[in-house]
């Protein structure tokens, strides 16, 4: 494998919200990017709401500062926004209910986030080729837009599509690899929601997305990998865990991948 580098590097502080891109991040205790996921809205069941169950997250637009200690939000369909501390929760859980016309909780994790997957609830991977063939399956889709779309944590600068997918192993024998100094395990390729067949800016659908993903992924699938992983192929980025003794590790754009074969 030619060398290949760590590129971009994106946090999401408030699930189903904007990314942050960031030049260098800190690895938790939990296996967990620093401020990834750290914020999460509940509804009045105490379940996890997010944008694989209302499209009107796409409308919203989220900043932060630097330190992550205030935040800007604008709701673009009715023009609400509030800027505020992130400590003021009860001010930013009332906007929240009122754009999203229900009772919502935001709560806070530091230490783990509020992760899909609390298995491989390391960083998910994808390879900048793979967003550039994927784009190519979908008339007027970009690379930068499927980036908004898949919403994986780190990309990696490859010279081919689907490379990232020789990250995971069979699913007894996770693929042992570094970014950096960062020791990481491949477990899987990330199975897909609703999310990603959806405008990260207006939410507007793309007709049979899934589908069409699905049989193009197959078609492409690299000859080799780990295809046992593969019970669908509305599958792509990989999700990992993070070796135990990397808390207070710093990933950093530029940093090198190395597979340890």
């Amino acid at each position: 494998m030619n060398e290949i580098k760590l590129s971009v590097i994106t946090i999401y502080p408030i699930k189903s919200l904007s990314g942050v891109a960031l030049k260098s991040v800190r690895l938790l205790e939990s296996g967990a990017l620093e401020n990834d996921r750290r914020w999460a809205l509940f509804d009045e069941q105490g379940r996890v709401f997010n944008a694989k169950k209302e499209s009107g997250f796409h409308q919203i637009d989220c900043s932060f500062s630097e330190d992550f200690s205030k935040i800007e939000l604008a709701d673009r369909r009715t023009g609400q926004r509030l800027h505020t501390q992130m400590n003021q929760l009860d001010e930013i859980e009332n906007w929240f209910s009122l754009v999203f016309e229900q009772p919502l909780k935001l709560l806070e994790n530091k230490t783990t986030g509020f992760p899909d997957d609390t298995i491989a609830n390391g960083p998910t991977i994808i390879g900048s080729q793979t967003l550039t063939e994927i784009a190519s399956w979908f008339p007027g889709l970009t690379a930068a837009s499927l980036r908004q779309r898949l919403r994986a944590n780190l990309e990696l600068a490859t010279v081919e599509p689907f490379l990232e997918d020789q990250l995971f192993g069979p699913p007894e024998y996770p693929r042992q690899f570094k970014i950096g100094n960062v020791k990481f395990l491949g477990i899987n390729p990330c199975q897909r929601c609703v999310v990603p067949s959806r405008d990260p800016q207006s939410g507007e659908v793309f007709p049979l997305f899934p589908k069409q993903f699905a049989q193009k992924r197959k078609e492409t699938l690299p000859v080799g990998i780990a295809s046992e992983h593969f019970n669908h192929f509305y599958r792509v980025a990989v999700n990992t865990r993070i070796a135990p003794d990397n808390n207070g590790s710093i990933l950093q754009c530029d940093d090198l991948l190395n597979i340890e074969l």
